[in-house]
This record gives structure tokens, sequence and C-alpha cells, in this order.
């Protein structure tokens, strides 16, 4: 039998694109981040929208899912025992490289503020080179190694859930789909969903205008060696 699922991840972790092929693919509904903080007063809300979506009526045979950050429960006790409950499976997405990560962040940053949107599609034009504080920088990585300890911690809640790793999933889209596909009771496609997202970020050092600042800065770090892998 088929199971509702829930994705959870840290932002600029490829979660965008992942939902937008789950969505994308048969007898699958899956939303963005409608349930997070800033569109959810308080705990009461936030669990009302959750259940309104999940125990409500729906098509026939169809499974429902979402993607929310981690940090953007307000009660994940509570919300665990909904999933549990209600056999919703959990789904983690990681990316291995918080230097990439970061990179990122930042370039997402640039994008909304040059065109109101967080990810590009293919109508979007190409962002170009831009710079990146190397302070500013050194402490995104930072931020986003303590975001990725606390994923785990949250998916162990859980028990033994799927993981989805971003680096995966630029590799083979459609097998890392299908992995997600089955998890939930659904049998695996033969072709890739059409989407219309596109990566913002090409080859770090054609995406970062100070690329040798940045790398001067993680100088002597476990970090350098990952920003131009």
């Amino acid at each position: 039998m088929a199971s509702d699922f829930w994705i959870h991840f840290n932002g600029r972790s490829g979660s965008s694109w992942l939902r937008a092929l789950l969505d994308g693919s048969p007898a699958v509904t899956c939303i963005g981040e409608k349930f997070q903080k800033g569109q959810q007063k308080n705990a009461d809300v936030q669990m009302s929208a959750i259940r309104e979506y999940y125990l409500g009526d729906r098509p026939e045979g169809g499974v429902r899912g979402c993607k929310v950050k981690i940090g953007d429960i307000y009660e994940p006790a509570a919300h665990r025992e909904f999933l549990e409950t209600n056999g919703i499976e959990s789904i983690g997405i990681r990316r291995k490289n918080p230097v990439h990560q970061s990179v990122s962040l930042f370039r997402a940053r640039a994008l909304n503020e040059q065109q109101g949107v967080w990810n590009r599609d293919a109508s979007s034009p190409e962002l170009g080179a831009i710079e990146i504080d190397p302070d500013e920088f050194a402490e995104a990585i930072t931020m986003f190694g303590n975001l990725d300890r606390r994923l785990v911690k949250t998916l162990e809640t859980f028990g033994d859930p799927l993981v989805i790793w971003y680096d995966d999933l630029v590799e083979d889209p459609l097998h890392e789909l299908n992995r997600v596909r089955v998890q939930i009771g659904l049998e695996p496609i033969g072709a890739l969903p059409e989407t219309t997202i596109v990566k913002n970020t090409p080859s770090v050092r054609s995406a970062v205008a100070n690329f040798d600042q940045l790398a001067e800065r993680l100088a002597d770090t476990p970090w350098l060696d990952m920003l131009d892998d």
C-alpha cells in the first residue's frame, strides 16, 4: 500500500528539485514549504494545516507529500507522533559538500535580489559570477555543518528513513526519484518528469568572482579541498 511522505531538509540541498520531480511523477502530489513558520503563526495553526492536508479529501489512489525545513517545525515531538501515527513516510535529503552548499546559498540570495525567486527555471536569465564576503562564507559553511548534524539527529528519531543525497540526485535523478517512489510503495517509472528548475550554480570557479579570496580564507581548513571539488 502506498504511503504519504514528508521530506526533511536544510536549505540549498536540492529539495525543490526533488519535490518537482515527485510532483511531476504519476500518483504523487508534493507541495512546497506551505507549513513553514513564516506562513503558520504558531504550533496549533501549523498542526491544523498539516492535518488538513494529509487527512483531508484527496483524489483516489494518490499519495501526498511536502517538504519542510527541520527548523520550521514548532513542536518536533508532536510532529513526529503525527507522522508515525498516520503512517507518513519520512525522507531526508542531504548534501555532502557544505562549501558548495554555501556557494549555492549566496547565489540564491543574489538571484532573489535580482529576479525575486530562490531557484532558477529554464526561462530565467543566467545569474553570472557573484562576489561573496569571505568571512560570511566561512560562517555559512559552519552553519550548514551544524544544520546537517541537527538533520541527522532528527532523522534518527524516525528509525532508519530513506536519505537522498543531493550529489546522487544530480548524478542520476531518475534513479533517486525511483528510490523514493519505491520507498512510498509506488512503481518506479521509466522516464524523468519534466521540470522547469535548473541549477543556479555551475562550477564554483565560474560562479564566484572572488574565488581566490575564498580559497585564501579557507586555507589550512578541511574545507579548502571541497571548494574546487
